[in-house]
């Protein structure tokens, strides 16, 4: 199938480290953190026309588009590849995958769906800190914006580190590739500062969980009731 150059050059970037005394791969990848900078109206594509995709296919479709060290790691591991870096969930019958990466700081992503009226709406969410260089730690760094994950915190010897915790839903109207980016906001009808928060996707049932793990924030409860999301503290 079409997807199927897609995949194999996702997957050879994933498996390089393994190789790379033999072989040499081109590696264009992205940080996490430009990741959740850039999302929140970005469109991207499905990585191919199938009657019913499944959730790797959403997960591939999304690494196509966001190449990060996890998103890719989670797509070679789903295909059966051995990743010893990641650790993941496919749940294709629930439409939920969630993969964990473990190096000196650890990064987990989730993706599941809901089948509504006029097509599918995605959900991801990423969770975790991860280095970075002082240029995104300067006084220019707008904390009052929507998105403001990008906190960053400075520890002399210890390097900089950058929380990253985000949620981010996508619409696919029928019969349509298109990823339409929606914001938890418009969702929601509120913001959250996810950094408050560790997010909790559903591999079965319809609710997002938002589980305070600072004090002051309450916890929440996310239920789709088919177009949007009723907030309700747990």
């Amino acid at each position: 199938m079409k997807h199927f150059a897609t995949i194999a050059a996702i997957v050879l970037i994933t498996i390089c480290a393994a190789a790379q005394d033999q072989y040499k791969f081109a590696n264009h990848g992205i940080s996490c953190s430009q990741l959740v900078n850039e999302w929140h109206d970005q469109n991207l594509y499905t990585a191919a026309h199938e009657a019913k995709p499944d959730i790797v296919l959403y997960m591939l479709s999304f690494a196509q588009a966001y190449p990060t060290d996890i998103t890719n790691s989670i797509v070679a591991e789903a295909m059966g590849f051995e990743n010893l870096g990641v650790f993941t969930t496919v749940d294709k019958g629930n439409g939920y995958i969630r993969g964990e990466l473990q190096t000196e700081l650890t990064t987990t992503l989730q993706m599941c769906y809901w089948r509504c009226n006029d097509g599918i709406l995605i959900a991801v969410a990423i969770q975790g800190d991860e280095y970075t260089d002082d240029r995104e730690c300067d006084s220019d760094h707008d904390s009052d914006s929507e998105k403001d994950n990008g906190d960053c915190e400075c520890r002399g010897d210890d390097g900089i580190t950058v929380n990253i915790n985000d949620l981010m839903f996508f619409k696919i109207l029928s019969d349509e590739a298109l990823w339409r980016p929606i914001t938890p906001q418009a969702l929601c009808g509120r913001t959250f500062d996810f950094s408050n928060y560790e997010i909790v996707l559903p591999q079965e049932g319809k609710d997002i969980e938002l589980r305070a793990t600072t004090k002051g924030p309450a916890s929440y409860r996310l239920t789709f009731n088919g177009t949007a999301f009723t907030t309700t503290p747990l």
